[in-house]
């Protein structure tokens, strides 16, 4: 959902918290914060008004849009600066720090 590689099928709240390790009350209150900013809707099930599913609004897509257009843009002026040589030893470094935090 709004993580990188996000989706627009609906998410419960648990399944947000279990995926990036927050607690559900933790969650819950990020969700009526971004709520508030009709990012996103809570969807409840017709079966089951305890399941509550969470979707991204068409705002909330845009703003995640805008969000990695403005890092990848931060991103590329970052290297520019850095010049060929250390924008080469930084991204090498940047992959083996990845592959060590997945080895962790």
């Amino acid at each position: 959902m709004l993580l990188s590689g996000h989706t627009d099928k609906p998410v419960t709240i648990t399944e947000i918290s279990e995926k990036i390790n927050i607690s559900k009350p933790a969650v819950s209150q990020a969700i009526n914060a971004l709520e508030d900013k009709l990012f996103v809707n809570r969807v409840y099930t017709k079966s089951d008004r305890r399941v509550v599913y969470v979707e991204i609004t068409e705002k909330g897509n845009e703003a995640i849009e805008n969000a990695f257009k403005k890092r990848n843009e931060s991103f590329n002026k970052l290297l520019e600066l850095l010049g060929e040589e250390d924008s080469e030893t930084f991204l090498r470094l940047l992959e083996k720090i990845s592959r060590l935090i997945g080895e962790i």
